[in-house]
């Protein structure tokens, strides 16, 4: 295991006397130390009890039933080669919430449309179009490519995808997410549909926006962001245009984000799922320059320098909390 991941070494809680067991089944003083911890009050065999049973159906969503991975580059231990989507931002608080969020997620996960080009975790793919516009695809994202003669239309079921259009003023490039729809001449912008949520950003020229809660076309340029907002409504913002699609050279540039945006960032790339285990964690402010080649070294540079701490439940479930 990564030493930068918080290894149980004193377990005190349910899920740290599940990981602790399962790293030292042969030790006798550690069982010893169980029983009695167990045995101490009616609410730590209940909580032992959830942690077991959450444990146990976990593994049913193992890796091991769907093959092996594909691995990642320099990775730590082995991912699976299948992660299911989020349907939402979930703040989630202890093992019984965790595991019904990824139950969700795995239902979710078959009705996803597949559209004309799809990522998995951890893989980008980038298209050509016929007039030299390139679309780049982050991972875990769906397009489909309507291009003739007459149109050029892209839809974003999910995911991030970067665009360099090629200008033909009597052709418009037109980006479809849910209700944002975003059309430009000639530029270079990201879109970004995800957990529900839809921004655009701007790397260079114009692109025109509209959806619903907008109430006339906006227009943005380089350097502006326009994203969707929990509450309703979009929100403006700026943006280093030299930052756009950091995720291009495997890069996640934070600054002042929250941290369940950062982690939802990171989470196309780690082949398992990180969960946020207490809510008012997940407002907390993040900033730095991250390796998304190495998700989980990322999660514990940002734990160290920003006072939280990471915890493996197993090589594909990781738990970050307060320390």
């Amino acid at each position: 295991m990564n030493d930068t991941v918080k290894d149980i070494e004193e377990p005190n809680t349910a899920t740290d006397w599940l990981i602790a067991l399962r790293e030292r089944p042969g030790d006798p003083a550690l069982h010893r130390a169980f029983d009695a911890w167990r045995a101490a009050s009616p609410e730590n065999e209940i909580a032992w009890q959830e942690a077991e049973h959450t444990a146990s159906l976990l593994a049913a969503l193992s890796p091991a039933q769907t093959g092996p991975a594909a691995p990642l580059p320099e990775p730590d231990f082995s991912l699976p080669p299948v992660k299911p989507r989020r349907t939402g931002r979930r703040l989630l608080a202890g093992a019984g919430l965790a595991l019904a969020a990824l139950l969700t997620w795995a239902a979710a996960d078959r009705f996803m449309p597949m559209g004309t080009h799809q990522t998995r975790t951890a893989a980008t793919q980038e298209i050509t179009l016929g007039d030299q516009s390139v679309i780049t695809l982050a991972p875990d994202t769906a397009i489909t490519v309507e291009y003739s003669e007459t149109r050029r239309q892209v839809i974003l079921h999910a995911g991030q995808a970067y665009f360099d259009v090629a200008s033909n003023p009597s052709r418009p490039f037109v980006v479809q997410a849910q209700d944002l729809t975003v059309t430009v001449l000639g530029t270079e912008f990201e879109v970004e549909a995800r957990d529900g949520q839809r921004a655009v950003t701007v790397s260079e020229g114009i692109v025109s926006v509209l959806a619903d809660g907008i109430d006339s076309t906006e227009t943005l340029r380089a350097g502006d962001r326009l994203a969707s907002m929990d509450t309703g409504g979009w929100a403006r913002s700026g943006q280093r245009p030299d930052t756009v699609a950091a995720w291009r050279d495997n890069l996640l540039v934070a600054n002042g984000a929250r941290l369940d945006q950062v982690v939802a960032d990171l989470s196309p790339y780690f082949g398992g799922y990180i969960v946020i285990a207490e809510g008012d964690l997940s407002g907390e402010k993040v900033t730095g320059v991250f390796d998304l080649r190495h998700p989980d070294k990322a999660l514990a540079v940002m734990a160290r320098s920003h006072g939280f701490q990471v915890r493996a439940l197993s090589p594909w479930l990781l738990v970050v909390s307060r320390i």
